[in-house]
């Protein structure tokens, strides 16, 4: 529903306090995120919502944001991801009304 994932990109900024410092031999290296529960809770629901978006809708940006979603977060670039996957999901909430139209 337009509401559900209006208020799912609403929570990007708190999802965001979840990263951390991974690091390999006690250097610190990678901003991570994949590995928390907050975000893989997030990412679950946010996926959930875009898929029904695109079942309807068949709109290809929602579609790369799908796959930037399901491919984009393993650690390495979990950073640049969360970014690009941000400003994905706050271009499409101002765009909202072309994913769901009036009853």
């Amino acid at each position: 529903m337009k509401r559900d994932l209006l208020y799912l990109i609403k929570k990007i900024d708190d999802i965001k306090t979840h990263f951390h410092t991974m690091g390999w031999n006690g250097i610190p290296c990678v901003a991570t995120i994949y590995d928390t529960s907050a975000f893989s809770t997030w990412k679950q629901e946010v996926q959930l919502e875009l898929q029904e978006v695109y079942d309807r809708t068949k709109d290809k940006f929602i579609w790369d944001t799908l796959v930037n979603l399901r491919q984009g977060f393993n650690g390495c670039n979990d950073e640049t991801k969360f970014n690009e996957l941000s400003g994905s999901l706050y271009a499409i909430s101002k765009n909202i009304d072309k994913y769901y139209y009036p009853a």
